[in-house]
């Protein structure tokens, strides 16, 4: 007798297949009149005592093939062989699709690498003492502590300005800086999150795949009659993918302070709580029986606990983004044009300055600090190039299907972006309009506005973001 092969092993999902429709085919074999004479090898034996007859089939459920043998020819060796092969071939015929198609959607998941690690730098670029917006110091760790001082040296030097717009610009615009650079850096954050949990997802749903083919083999191979306990059970680990997320972006004032953030500007979805807060139940879910139609019956409603679950997880994550997006538009994380880059360079300062101002602090305002600020908001925005590959895109209808939460992400990312490059480009065009009003009343010098220049491009193409090392261009 002989049976075709089935499929083999290997790294991959599914890659314990074989060896699990062979430990079926054989528990079955043994539920009825066949008995072990191996690891992977059954035996039958018909005897006709009447007929002196004695017939006998092995077969090697892990390569599907089999002998038979007879004392005797003649119509009942026959009909035994009949009996045996049609006994063996159709458990052997049974198992190997069956099992093979419980993993036929669980290839080819997105990967667990994910490009977080780029939001985990833009939200490091924005991040200014989440405690106290104000503050230069770096005792938080991650904070970008040059960008902290030249806020504080803008609010400093540009209070210091007479003139109509020159004040309005320093009271009512460069007052709110800080906190719209920190509510911008949140939404970095919460895209960092979104990214990390969608990492978590599928790194732990590829961990409990894996765990969980040995774990089925061991179920089916006590599923036999004289297989050891049965009572074998195996937990999922995606339930706390989300958690996990939220607890290890970088900066931002750490999770609580986003969350608390974003949640106090939007109604956080009943998704995210159901994320974020692990099922116990989901801890420990029964994979042994005494039969193998009831362990693959367990296999069946494991697999379908973990799709619901990375579904669970995936609708956090899009609830936590709508309440971001929210957030976004709150009007926290923007401000209103500043009246200054629309005025009329005459009407922005006054001729006549205080003690306290000169050429030299003009152009640090000008040329080193609101463009070394415009350009790291550059900088972040440049990190916002996610696509629907990183993450989030899968070609079968696991969890939130096909996409997940992409649009949800790409709608923040898009808003982020937006704001990134509005702010940045109004800080630019207020040096712009501030140099333009000093140059009128004599109030530039050339060589100084140069160095500060200089000085910014070194800031800007290095990325310098510690003051120590600013410190020696200056």
């Amino acid at each position: 007798m002989h049976v075709d092969s089935g499929g083999g092993g290997g790294s991959s999902v599914g890659a314990y297949s074989s060896l699990i429709a062979a430990a079926a085919a054989k528990a079955e074999l043994m539920h009825g009149p066949w008995e072990s004479t191996g690891d992977w090898t059954v035996k039958r034996e018909i005897n006709a005592s009447n007929q002196y007859v004695v017939s006998y089939a092995t077969v090697e459920v892990n390569t599907l093939t089999g002998e038979y043998e007879s004392e005797a020819a003649g119509a009942l060796a026959d009909i035994n062989k009949s009996v045996l092969e049609a006994e063996a071939k159709g458990v052997l015929d049974k198992w190997p699709p069956k099992i093979e198609g419980l993993f036929t959607k669980w290839q080819d998941l997105p990967s667990r690498y994910t490009s977080a690690a780029l939001l985990d730098w833009a939200a490091r670029e924005l991040n200014i003492d989440p405690d106290n917006p104000d503050s230069t110091g770096d005792s938080f760790g991650d904070i970008n502590s040059r960008l902290a001082g030249d806020l504080e040296n803008i609010k400093l030097r540009t209070g210091q300005l007479s003139g109509e717009y020159a004040e309005t610009f320093a009271e009512y615009y460069v007052n709110q800086l800080p906190t719209t650079f920190q509510a911008q850096g949140r939404l970095v954050a919460a895209l960092s999150v979104a990214s990390h949990a969608q990492g978590e997802i599928w790194g732990r749903t590829e961990d409990d795949l894996a765990a969980f083919e040995p774990k089925a083999l061991e179920a089916m191979k006590a599923s036999a009659p004289d297989g050891p306990d049965g009572d074998l059970v195996l937990g999922l680990t995606v339930i706390a993918a989300f958690a996990t997320a939220l607890a290890a972006v970088p900066t931002l004032g750490g999770s609580v302070a986003l969350f608390g953030a974003i949640s106090g500007a939007a109604a956080i979805g009943a998704g995210v709580e159901a994320a974020k807060t692990p099922d116990t139940k989901y801890q420990s879910l029964p994979l042994g029986a005494d039969h193998p139609d009831k362990v693959f019956t367990n296999m069946e409603k494991w697999l379908d606990d973990l799709d619901t679950q990375i579904e669970v997880q995936e609708v956090g994550v899009q609830d936590f983004l709508k309440a971001a997006k929210a957030f976004a538009d709150g009007g926290s994380c923007e401000l209103t044009r500043p009246t200054l880059n629309s005025a009329d360079p005459s009407a922005v300062l006054n001729r006549r300055q205080g003690v306290t101002v000169s050429k030299e602090s003009i152009a640090k305002i000008t040329e080193l600090w609101l463009p070394s600020v415009a350009a790291d908001l550059r900088q972040a925005e440049g990190y916002l190039t996610f696509t629907a590959d990183d993450g989030f895109r899968r070609s079968t209808d696991v969890g939130l299907a096909y996409t997940g939460a992409w649009t949800e992400f790409s709608a923040l990312q898009t808003r982020t972006s937006d704001l990134l490059t509005g702010l940045s480009t109004d800080l630019e065009d207020a040096g712009t309009k501030l140099e333009d009003a000093a140059r009128l009343i004599g109030m530039t010098d050339d060589q100084i506005s140069q160095h500060y220049q200089k000085v910014e491009k070194q800031v800007e193409d290095r990325n310098l973001n510690d003051p120590d090392d600013v410190l020696p261009l200056l």
